[in-house]
């Protein structure tokens, strides 16, 4: 007798609504995980977060289908040979609108600092988060925190920092006080209405890197994962701070392994990204950064859609931009494949501090978008106007924070 034949007699009419049964259960099952997934990805680590907090972070996950936003550091507070001026912008002078994202640094005001290390007032930054907010643009924050195993830079690498400030080492009172005046500064950014303002916090950056005290040089992984889900625990439970979407960050790696032998795990992340920037002469190094840089967003973009994370450049560039079509030739080449929330250029020289004189400030010459005077210029404003860059006029359209 053949199988079609079978068949039939196989499934009596009793057994067949069973069988329907069974697979209508299984079809909610699927849906059932398909709204966990979806879950993941559209509530925060910080499962308090408040309302505008949450808002933001379903707004850079539909985002990611409509283009990639264009960041720059210390925007607003400083460019090349301009310090503090209302309104300015390095970007906005050449290509006629801001970014879309705004970033900002907290290294020294673990010293009760006025001037956080690139010489910004804290309280002019205030003003600056909330302008941004304002016209719905997005602001993220690093910290390059001194050493607080012996008061010197971030840059100053000892190898027992980070366990003599987790629970237990002699500096963890310490490291408390010092995550409390981080606490109190992102309390204080609020909106008119007094809502806390929503902020991309990447600390602990470039963490597989060998020059902060923080890196692999340092500490080793398992300590980094404690500082980090510390640090998380301590300024969510203790300090009651919620307007925070965390960022994971890297340097180097050659692979998925490589990026993630540091990460402190999915509850207490957001974004996940890494830097890149391209170095030497143009010709000559253009093609390393682009097949650099391709293969480093290829796993990135992997990792993020196995953890359900949303995936960034959290820092790229190219010192002084001496190529004429770097934008629309090298970095557009590189990034337009991939389905990033964002891309952030390094600052433009602004001022440096005088060692002689506290406060006293000589101009920088390092910049990473243009000036007037600068190749690329024509490029960048080119650049800006490719669809699937995001600039602060298309971003203030989507409405992020309603």
């Amino acid at each position: 007798m053949s199988n079609h034949r079978i068949m039939p007699l196989f499934f009596s009419m009793p057994t067949r609504k069973i069988f329907l049964l069974v697979k209508k259960v299984l079809v909610v099952m699927a849906l059932l995980l398909q709204v966990k997934n979806f879950s993941q990805v559209k509530f925060p680590a910080d499962k308090n977060a408040s309302n505008k907090t949450v808002t933001l972070y379903r707004s850079l996950s539909t985002l990611l289908n409509k283009g990639i936003l264009f960041g720059h550091e210390d925007d607003l507070a400083y460019g090349m040979g301009w310090e503090y001026e209302n309104g300015r912008s390095d970007v906005k002078t050449i290509t006629g609108d801001y970014p879309a994202v705004y970033g900002f640094d907290l290294g020294h005001i673990e010293l009760n600092s006025l001037y956080n290390l690139d010489s910004v007032p804290f309280e002019r930054m205030k003003q600056y988060i909330q302008t941004i907010y304002k016209r719905g643009g997005i602001i993220t924050i690093s910290w390059h925190a001194n050493n607080p195993f012996n008061g010197k830079s971030a840059w100053n690498i000892h190898s027992n920092t980070v366990s003599s400030i987790l629970p237990g080492g002699n500096n963890h009172q310490l490291y408390q006080q010092w995550l409390h005046s981080v606490a109190v500064f992102f309390k204080s950014l609020k909106t008119a209405s007094s809502e806390q303002i929503p902020i991309l916090f990447r600390p602990y950056h470039e963490c597989t890197g060998n020059w902060f005290w923080w890196g692999s040089m340092a500490c080793s992984d398992e300590e980094f994962k404690r500082l980090w889900q510390f640090t998380f625990q301590y300024l969510t439970n203790e300090e009651q701070v919620h307007n925070l979407l965390w960022v994971y960050n890297t340097a180097d790696f050659n692979s998925a392994k490589e990026f993630a032998q540091r990460y402190p795990g999915n509850e207490y992340v957001d974004i996940v990204s890494f830097d890149a920037y391209q170095n030497g002469p143009p010709k000559s190094s253009k093609k390393e950064f682009i097949k650099y840089t391709k293969e480093k967003l290829s796993i990135l973009m992997n990792f993020a859609k196995n953890s359900y994370k949303i995936p960034a450049l959290a820092e790229v560039g190219y010192e002084r931009i001496r190529d004429e079509t770097w934008w629309t030739n090298t970095l557009y080449e590189t990034i337009k494949d991939f389905q990033l929330s964002y891309i952030l250029l390094w600052r433009n020289g602004g001022l440096k501090k005088s060692e002689n004189t506290p406060w006293q400030f000589e101009p920088s010459d390092s910049y990473f978008t243009p000036t007037n005077a600068n190749i690329s210029a024509n490029d960048f404003k080119q650049f800006k106007n490719f669809d699937k860059i995001i600039f602060q006029q298309k971003l203030t359209l989507q409405h992020i924070y309603q």
